[in-house]
């Protein structure tokens, strides 16, 4: 069975290739058999090695390999007395592949095809790269600025954290399944789509305004005073960073951010009910 694959491929040719670059130029044993350029490999009949790994040159097996064989920049021969468990052949072709072969032969041939979507996966990952460096800049730069303007007014918020902060984020849950049956009505019709675009946009403000006093809550909690620093930009600046560095990390930092701008969302929500209520209850 013969398997084909792209990118996968690239780590395996730099992984061997170092290593063939380490090894002498040519070298022979009963358990590994290496050469870079020169003549062919050739593994008789009646022979058994544990490894082929050879660059440059072509490799002709008759015997038996008992663990793998690498081929980079040349062709692999395989006799019908041929017992293979893997063929890795990186820019060269496999014949004669119905010789025995346990695990399959993996083959990549560097086509104006393969060249093309190597260069679109490069420029995708810079192109993510970059969106990620931005965001995380314009998100430390907003928590800063929220943080110095906005956190003072919403000190009693911040009160509302101390007693049940688990619970907000069940409140933001809710409240974020119920903004999106909204946002999904809305959008089936074309004159409320903007206004679906406008409640979308404003959750997020939200959210994004309930994380003011999450960090506040935290550094007061779990930071030492300094680290921190005495300039409310400093302190800012710190609790921005860290949340944006945790935000940043692979998977973890996706459920972070999703549950921290919940629970924002739910610390918004609450917190302008009890405001509510505090107004009915005083008039």
């Amino acid at each position: 069975m013969k398997h084909r694959f792209d990118y996968l491929s690239l780590i395996l040719l730099v992984i061997v290739l170092g290593i063939l670059l380490i090894l002498p130029r040519t070298v022979q044993a009963a358990e590994l058999i290496t050469r870079v350029g020169g003549e062919p490999v050739v593994l008789q009949q009646g022979e058994t090695v544990e490894k082929v790994l050879v660059f440059n040159t072509d490799v002709r097996i008759a015997g038996r390999v008992t663990d793998l064989v690498v081929v980079i920049n040349g062709n692999v021969e395989l006799e019908p007395s041929a017992s293979v468990d893997l063929v890795v052949d990186l820019g060269g072709h496999v014949a004669n592949a119905s010789s025995q072969i346990k695990s399959g032969i993996f083959e990549l041939n560097w086509t104006e095809r393969l060249s093309q979507e190597l260069l679109f996966g490069a420029l995708m990952l810079l192109g993510v790269g970059f969106v990620r460096v931005v965001v995380s800049v314009v998100g430390i730069m907003l928590l800063s600025l929220g943080g110095v303007f906005l956190a003072k007014h919403l000190e009693t918020a911040r009160d509302a954290l101390a007693p049940a902060p688990a619970r907000l984020a069940g409140i933001g849950l809710a409240s974020a399944l119920v903004l999106t049956v909204l946002i999904v009505l809305l959008s089936l019709s074309v004159v409320g789509l903007p206004l679906a675009l406008l409640l979308v946009f404003l959750s997020l403000v939200v959210a994004g305004v309930g994380l003011l006093p999450l960090l506040a809550y935290w550094g007061k909690q779990w930071f030492n005073p300094v680290l921190l620093g005495s300039s409310k930009w400093k302190h800012w600046f710190v609790l921005a960073i860290l949340y944006v560095g945790l935000a940043n990390v692979p998977l973890l930092g996706l459920l972070f951010s999703t549950g921290t701008l919940l629970a924002g969302l739910g610390l918004m929500v609450a917190w302008a009910l009890r405001r509510r209520q505090t107004k009915v209850h005083a008039g």
